[in-house]
């Protein structure tokens, strides 16, 4: 017993310790979709945070996850996670908001999100919890779910950080309309602040040109004017510090879409390549650390 007590008030420690929420996704990050890219990819760019759209299976070594759990998913599986990434950041859900991915009402998603975050917070409570990318960084919808919390549970929900999408998708010819992206954001960080949210992070999940690269009916747009895009929003995004985690959409999607990094054997597309120089751009050097 009396070796037992320095024994105990270390694991006491260590345990207080782990509880410790981890640091948010900050800068630089990248989807990982469709299980293409991992390890090789990352290290490729450097010190950059990821998404693989998934909370299971072991994390890529040296690059910070940011866990996702479908709004669809079992939830037993969640508290053994849960305690083996202590402080861990989760977001829930894939664009609720959108007919071709999750699919759901302000109000079901409401009653499901209280599910997961009433069964992570019992987990781990140094857990952290975002909300699924909402497309089109659409506040209304985020509104409207904060409101049917309230309304189905006498609360706002827990929310650590916001969390959206921001593609434009209106017209072919729009894809890489600049302002038109960053006044989406802006309005989200505009409803962020008048509901008292403002000192909260915003991630920014995907982004990027959809179009233009071989889906959607819409015709080729020229690589130059992606990069552009790509450079314009993302030098943005680190000037303005509207926005505090942003991962480009996607690693490698077999070019289904445009703008993805890299080819399939791992070396920098001209996307990547300019990805990876925007990150020591003096606008954006701090914003992959």
């Amino acid at each position: 017993m009396y070796f037992a007590i320095p024994v105990l008030l270390a694991l006491f420690a260590a345990a207080r310790q782990s509880a410790i929420p981890q640091q948010p996704p900050r800068g630089f990050g990248v989807a990982i979709g469709y299980t293409l890219g991992g390890a090789r990819e990352l290290d490729a760019l450097g010190s950059v945070w990821y998404l693989d759209y998934d909370f299971r299976g072991a994390a890529i070594p040296n690059h910070r996850r940011f866990l996702l759990i479908n709004t669809q998913a079992n939830l037993a599986s969640v508290p053994s996670v849960a305690r083996a990434d202590r402080g861990a950041w989760w977001q829930f859900g894939n664009e609720p908001n959108d007919p071709n991915q999750d699919n759901v009402s302000p109000a079901e998603y409401a009653a499901r999100y209280h599910a997961f975050a009433a069964t992570l917070a019992a987990a781990d409570p140094a857990a952290r919890i975002a909300s699924a990318g909402i497309a089109d960084a659409d506040w209304r919808w985020a509104d409207a779910f904060r409101e049917a919390h309230r309304a189905q549970f006498g609360s706002y929900p827990r929310v650590d950080g916001w969390n959206i999408h921001n593609y434009l998708l209106d017209t072919c010819a729009g894809a890489t309309d600049v302002a038109a992206f960053q006044a989406r954001i802006v309005a989200f960080r505009d409803w962020m602040r008048r509901i008292g949210d403002d000192a909260k992070p915003l991630f920014l999940t995907e982004y990027g040109v959809l179009y233009g690269g071989g889906c959607c009916d819409c015709p080729p747009i020229p690589a130059a004017d992606v990069i552009e895009f790509m450079r314009a929003t993302t030098q943005w995004l680190c000037q303005t510090q509207a926005v505090q985690g942003w991962a480009w959409f996607a690693a490698r999607t077999d070019s289904r879409f445009n703008g993805d990094l890299f080819r399939a054997d791992g070396t920098f597309t001209e996307f990547g390549a300019a990805y990876s120089a925007l990150m020591r751009t003096p606008a954006c050097a701090e914003g992959g650390r």
